[in-house]
């Protein structure tokens, strides 16, 4: 049987991670390199989630108050509700939610 010379790649189903705004992921790790500068890389890890559900309620409740840029990093509180979100979801895998 001859060879097709057409490329294929069978992508139907997979994820597209390219579908993620690269902005996103820049402010992103503007708000995970502020906390590794401020406290050590990965510290985020040594918390827990409940520390975390409190700091994403803060920033949400901020930025619906309009405020756009959190006080002490001077970074989109968007920026932190993702990242929170993001330990969060960390948190949910290590428990086995």
């Amino acid at each position: 049987m001859p060879k097709s010379n057409e490329f294929k790649k069978f992508n139907t189903g997979k994820i597209q991670p390219a579908l993620i705004e690269a902005s996103f992921l820049i402010k992103l790790a503007e708000v995970l390199t502020h906390g590794a500068q401020k406290y050590d890389k990965d510290n985020w890890k040594k918390g827990d989630a409940e520390t975390y559900k409190n700091a994403l309620m803060r920033h949400i409740l901020s930025y619906l108050k309009g405020e756009a840029l959190d006080e002490d990093s001077g970074l989109e509180h968007t920026a932190h509700i993702a990242a929170n979100i993001m330990f969060l979801q960390h948190f949910d895998k290590e428990n086995d939610i």
